[in-house]
């Protein structure tokens, strides 16, 4: 996904922008025995395809939780970022939502 930030206004402040990575559960027995590992990689790439992943601007930690929240410090004026998911040692396929 390729995310946007601009100041509004003309003003030309950093800002702070949250990003929400959901992982859709689709079965009970999914989120009582979760073994599923999920994270979210920033790059600022100006919104290319990112080939080699080595050089994340926030470069998520995975954890077994259905959600992740990242937190993107955006510099002043406007931006334009990749964000990649990761997914440890996938043993099935998952659908997500990015907020």
């Amino acid at each position: 996904a390729v995310v946007s930030t601009q100041s509004t206004g003309g003003a030309k402040k950093p800002c702070t922008m949250w990003i929400l990575l959901s992982r859709h559960i689709t079965e009970k027995d999914d989120f009582a025995n979760n073994k599923e590992f999920i994270t979210l990689h920033v790059y600022k790439t100006n919104g290319d395809r990112v080939y080699y992943p080595d050089d994340a601007l926030i470069n998520g930690t995975k954890i077994n939780s259905p959600h992740y929240l990242a937190r993107l410090n955006a510099g002043a004026g406007s931006s334009t970022y990749t964000l990649g998911v990761s997914q440890y040692e996938k043993t099935s396929t998952n659908s997500y939502s990015i907020r």
